[in-house]
């Protein structure tokens, strides 16, 4: 085991030996227990006594150079400030601003792609079947979509915010159909926006890692639409067929005549 000083000065650090701001010495680690504690000697400036500490696990690649760690969960949220004369640690200001942030970003986008608009396209392609000539399906629709889209840039604008906040970390795939989704939104055009929503949520779940209570709300959630989604689907066709039925028997009745 091997305990050394790395200057950080950018997120694609090599994590090269070398000094960092302030005195460190007296270095050594013991693995005890599937535990690794550090000591060393800190050699702080005058009238110091806080550091900001960020603590990682990644893997060793080839030729024992360190890997890099994982950018969901846990991996983005490990940092501290610690006071060393009174031994307490607490979020740091960035970190904590950065986790309300991310938790705002994953919500409102549950909120607005992931359960008003799969609604709002169910308003417009079900509600109108059995009451046709009434306005109000049409007012609910538009009504669900304008608030799910106007949500929906918020969200896109926080998922904006945290990728300026956070130049070292690439969730590629996530932020490609984030956007598509935004300007397919500007656009109208529902259909694909509505199966991109969806599955970005799911994506998003996979990289934030939020407790399994928020997964299985929104799993309930998004069981009960496809639910709704099959039954109305099959009260829609039923209710063509009928009304196509009585069609051709008033025709049949005619031509007998």
């Amino acid at each position: 085991m091997k305990v050394y000083t790395s200057p950080i000065n950018s997120y694609d650090t090599q994590f090269l030996e070398g000094d960092v701001s302030f005195r460190v010495s007296n270095l050594s680690a013991t693995f005890v227990n599937n535990q690794i504690t550090i000591f060393a000697t800190l050699d702080l400036p005058v009238n110091t006594t806080k550091i900001h500490h960020v603590w990682q696990g990644g893997l060793i690649s080839s030729g024992n150079a360190l890997g890099m760690h994982g950018l969901s969960g846990q991996h983005i949220q490990s940092m501290a400030t610690l006071d060393l004369s009174s031994g307490i640690s607490m979020p740091t200001k960035w970190g904590k601003s950065k986790s309300i942030l991310r938790n705002a970003h994953g919500a409102l986008n549950v909120i607005s792609w992931g359960t008003m608009m799969p609604i709002g396209f169910m308003l417009a392609r079900y509600l109108k079947v059995f009451r046709p000539s009434d306005p109000l399906w049409f007012c609910l629709h538009v009504s669900c979509q304008c608030l799910a889209f106007s949500i929906g840039v918020v969200g896109w604008a926080t998922g904006l915010a945290l990728r300026l906040m956070s130049s070292g970390v690439h969730h590629t795939n996530h932020m490609a159909i984030g956007t598509t989704i935004f300007f397919l939104g500007i656009l109208q055009i529902l259909a694909l926006l509505l199966s991109l929503g969806i599955a970005n949520v799911f994506i998003g779940f996979k990289i934030l890692k939020p407790g399994k209570g928020w997964e299985i709300a929104y799993y309930v959630i998004f069981g009960a639409l496809l639910f709704t989604l099959v039954t109305l689907e099959v009260s829609k066709r039923y209710f063509e067929n009928k009304s196509t039925n009585r069609r051709d028997g008033v025709k049949t009745q005619q031509w007998r005549k």
